[in-house]
């Protein structure tokens, strides 16, 4: 039993002895690991973010286009509906002048309302822009305070 026991015990000294160590260096090695791999997940959303405000910026420029030629064909909308507006009262009761002035009133309002919905997605679109901003700065800020405490991280 004596001779098991110290069979025993000088196995367990031996495994003991012979087991891999985690050494000071290789803590702060994973450390500072981690703390580059936080980083570079940061750097890959903002990149992220950023194509996204470039692919929104690009659709706002298009938008932007669509709102001037909306606000074009409205104003000639809006001066087509005056002139059979004019038209139609100069010759009270003729009900063709009145269809005439009716139909361009209703197509005025129509190209209004595109303009008006047009210039509200653009607001929205705006909006976007200024939270993806807000979320690249968030993160930018995250990242200065990871990259200074990787350069507290001891190197051993």
């Amino acid at each position: 039993m004596n001779k098991l026991l110290s069979i025993f015990a000088l196995t367990a000294f031996f495994c003991f002895a012979c087991s891999p160590k985690i050494s000071r260096t290789t803590n702060t090695k994973i450390d500072a690991l981690t703390v580059e791999g936080k980083i570079l997940e940061k750097n890959t959303k903002i990149n992220n973010l950023n194509l996204d405000i470039e692919k929104l910026r690009l659709d706002m420029i298009s938008l932007t286009r669509d709102i001037t030629n909306a606000t074009d064909s409205a104003g000639k909308s809006a001066v087509k509906s005056k002139e059979a507006t004019l038209d139609m009262k100069n010759k009270i009761g003729d009900l063709g002048k009145a269809a005439t002035a009716d139909i361009t009133a209703e197509t005025a309002a129509k190209d209004a309302r595109k303009v008006y919905k047009l210039n509200n997605k653009l607001s929205k679109m705006r909006e976007n822009e200024q939270d993806i901003l807000l979320q690249i700065s968030t993160l930018s800020k995250e990242v200065e305070v990871l990259k200074t405490e990787k350069r507290n991280v001891p190197n051993n």
